[in-house]
């Protein structure tokens, strides 16, 4: 399988494909101001709090001191505790786009430099229902096959709902990637 990346055609490009490099952009620089968003929210239950604190590498001076004051006043505790901690995951992220199609219109438009810029195709390989795409970064903890370093590629959901707001003390790690991985309708073409 083939997926494709729609370039404008500059020296970053070029020296980009003589070094057989892939550039990952942080997502607060997409046209998208939603995309990869999710705003996390710390609500539980007592227990669900103690479950956090314990798979947390806090210190158990901390960890008493969190308890006693989530005991105090649990409204209190969550609204502090959301606030010191409230960075969407999309800081953390970097993402690197691609297509299925290389030749449609609206992409050459707007990510190609209105039809001055080149397409560059890349191939998938399958591995275990998962695809990846052959990387060379040791900066980046990845699978390796056949002697081949590889990185997942993800597919985006598309929907019309859209939901932003992560509870990691209720949420499974599985419900933030798929926040993660899914755009609103309009943006698909």
């Amino acid at each position: 399988m083939e997926i494709y990346q729609y370039k404008t055609l500059s020296k970053n490009t070029l020296v980009s494909l003589l070094n057989n490099e892939i550039w990952f952009s942080e997502p607060s620089r997409f046209n998208d101001p939603y995309d990869c968003f999710t705003e996390f929210v710390y609500k539980g239950s007592i227990e669900e709090w103690k479950q956090l604190f314990n798979e947390s590498n806090n210190d158990i001076v901390q960890t008493n001191r969190m308890l006693q004051e989530l005991q105090e006043d649990k409204d209190l505790f969550e609204k502090k505790f959301t606030k010191g901690n409230s960075n969407s995951i999309s800081s953390y992220l970097r993402v690197a786009c691609f297509s299925k199609n290389y030749s449609n219109v609206l992409m050459w438009s707007h990510y190609a430099d209105y039809h001055k810029g080149i397409c560059i195709g890349y191939n998938v390989l399958k591995e275990k229902k998962n695809k990846f795409i052959g990387i060379n970064d040791a900066e980046v903890e990845t699978l390796h096959y056949d002697g081949q370093q590889l990185l997942p590629v993800v597919e985006v959901d598309y929907n019309e709902e859209m939901k932003y707001i992560y509870n990691p003390l209720t949420q499974s790690v599985d419900d933030l990637f798929n926040y993660v991985y899914t755009k609103s309708n309009i943006w698909k073409y």
